[in-house]
């Protein structure tokens, strides 16, 4: 069995390895010692705990998981090359990364003592290494794509004949949220979470968007203004479809959600269902799928590639720091050269074809 197929839950785990977790995860009061993921946010402390779960359950698989044993004794440097080795052959090469990178992160709560700059060395060096399984370069859109498609689904969900309000709603909603998303690439999580009133807030200027800094990523505060080329279709949402999908099935208006967001059966639109939508519909308009998430890099790499001057703005739109902004910049660069490569071998293609009629 893969060792991606099953994951050991903290309630399952050694007792050892469960109450170290457990103490080095709890939140510490003013005069307490902080454990390594006293400040980790619960998203943080899920997948870490995840990415340890998974290496107890191939321990077992091997037979070599004593219940015994101190969580530190128990990785070795033999086992990590064997575990690496195990998760290569079935693993895209960043999520082997991410699993190292998960298992020294809980190695530092539930074994502080010891010293693990060798397996952050690792996975360190595995990370740069790393190519991606999927070509993402090739299947990037542009944003003015991405936007033009969340125009035309608005547009549609207003023409066709026969279509009932409540698709209307569905597409009308879809196609917003494909607008937004491509000038206002949040992550995913912030995205689907915006609560109007909360999030989502209207002030004398017109509507902005705002986080508080506990619920980023980067631990910064997010406010930006919502686009100012998108408000007519969110007054309209807000006003003729939004009322649709919170009356769901019944047909009967009664808000149970103040968000943004809303399902076709009146509640708070999930962000795995939000990101199927999305994919479902950059599939069938551009032949391959774009993640949400995917959204942010064309929003990088199309500020890098269109107006490099202003490159360093993209942080403030992507709520992230100027190391990463950079990478997307070099990533664009690289794009960039490799497109006029193509073109210049294309003109001399073209130059030896002229060459060889007038010849013939």
């Amino acid at each position: 069995m893969s060792v991606e197929n099953r994951c050991l839950p903290v309630a399952a785990w050694p007792e050892q390895d469960r109450l170290a977790w457990e103490a080095g995860t709890r939140r510490a009061d003013l005069f307490e010692q902080k454990g390594a993921g006293t400040e980790w946010s619960s998203s943080s402390k899920k997948k870490t705990a995840s990415g340890y779960g998974f290496w107890l359950c191939w321990l077992g698989q091997k037979g070599l998981l004593d219940r015994k044993l101190a969580p530190g004794s128990r990785v070795t440097k033999p086992l990590v090359a064997d575990y690496v080795q195990i998760l290569s052959a079935s693993c895209a090469p960043y999520t082997v990364v991410c699993r190292l990178q998960e298992l020294y992160d809980a190695l530092r709560v539930l074994a502080p003592e010891m010293d693990w700059r060798w397996l952050a060395e690792l996975w360190m060096r595995l990370g740069r290494r790393a190519e991606p399984a999927v070509n993402k370069r090739a299947r990037l859109r542009p944003t003015h794509d991405l936007l033009d498609l969340g125009r035309r689904m608005m547009i549609l969900a207003g023409q066709v004949k026969g279509w009932s309000a409540r698709r209307r709603a569905v597409q009308y909603r879809d196609g917003l949220m494909i607008a937004l998303m491509a000038s206002r690439p949040l992550r995913l999580k912030n995205f689907a979470s915006i609560v109007l009133g909360v999030h989502l807030v209207q002030q004398r200027e017109g509507w902005w968007l705002q986080f508080s800094a506990s619920e980023m990523k980067a631990k910064r505060p997010y406010e930006v203004a919502f686009p100012r080329a998108l408000i007519p279709e969110l007054d309209h949402y807000l006003a003729v479809h939004r009322p649709v999908l919170l009356a769901g099935e019944s047909g009967q208006l009664s808000p149970c959600t103040d968000a943004l967001w809303v399902s076709e059966v009146g509640t708070m639109l999930e962000s795995g269902a939000l990101a199927t939508r999305i994919r479902k519909h950059t599939g069938k308009a551009f032949g391959a799928s774009l993640p949400p998430h995917w959204f942010r890099d064309a929003t990088a790499t199309t500020i890098a590639i269109e107006d490099p001057r202003h490159v360093c703005d993209a942080h403030h739109i992507l709520g992230n720091t100027l190391a990463t902004t950079q990478k997307y910049y070099n990533q664009a660069r690289s794009l960039e050269a490799s497109r006029r490569h193509q073109a210049v071998l294309a003109a001399l293609r073209s130059s030896l074809k002229n060459r060889r009629r007038r010849a013939g």
